[in-house]
């Protein structure tokens, strides 16, 4: 009996795990799919006022950054606290690069379109990153959430802004066509994407996720062949 076990062992580890109809996660845009981004934007629609709970919605972004075996973007902290109340939860997922490129998403606390996309968007994005080994790319992904959490980042960036080699911030999206436009965030130039406006009422059932999935791909993508500035 033991020698059989030996022996069917030896063959299924000379088989392709396909074969075996056996899903392997190969990484990358691979790990980027449409029922992730609709669980998150559930998840953080449950929550409801995000600007009143915004620690909640942080904690559901920290979660979820800490699947991704990333590492606290603030020392030893994920989460910075605005006075207004606001939170910044940044994770960094380190790579070959020597300086990372920054996602941003804001969410102003309420909406599907307006901010818990953007978020799902950014957590889709992060699981691009989740490789084996090390990813070609360092990337430093942050959670604007609530009232203040811009200003709070800009005074208190989890890395110098000006040593960044690409800054894109996301939101708001409800669609697969972006535009994409130069702002200033302080002295720093960043890529803003916007898709679609926002849907009256912007609520999740109004999202297409098909559309946010090839949106987030194009993100994910840019973000890792964009030049040094």
């Amino acid at each position: 009996m033991v020698r059989r076990s030996w022996l069917l062992l030896s063959l299924l580890a000379g088989c392709k795990a396909e074969r075996l109809g056996v899903e392997l996660p190969r990484g990358g845009r691979d790990n980027i799919s449409q029922e992730d981004l609709q669980r998150d934007v559930w998840s953080l629609e449950k929550i409801g006022d995000r600007a009143v709970g915004a620690e909640e919605a942080a904690v559901h972004l920290q979660q979820r950054f800490q699947q991704m075996h990333t590492r606290p973007g603030f020392g030893r902290s994920y989460m910075s606290k605005s006075p207004e109340g606001g939170m910044v939860v940044c994770a960094e997922r380190e790579g070959q690069s020597s300086s990372p490129v920054l996602l941003l998403a804001e969410d102003p606390g309420q909406g599907a379109a307006a901010g818990a996309v953007p978020l799902a968007v950014l957590i889709s994005a992060a699981k691009g990153f989740d490789v084996p080994g090390l990813h070609d790319q360092t990337a430093m992904l942050c959670g604007l959430i609530g009232p203040g959490a811009m200003a709070h980042f800009l005074v208190q960036p989890p890395t110098p802004l000006d040593g960044v080699l690409s800054a894109s911030l996301i939101g708001p999206v409800s669609a697969a066509e972006p535009e994409i436009e130069t702002v200033l965030l302080g002295e720093t130039a960043v890529q803003r994407y916007t898709a679609g406006g926002i849907p009256s009422p912007d609520v999740m059932e109004a999202i297409d996720y098909r559309e946010i999935l090839t949106l987030t791909l194009a993100i994910y993508d840019r973000s890792i062949t964009l030049p040094a500035r």
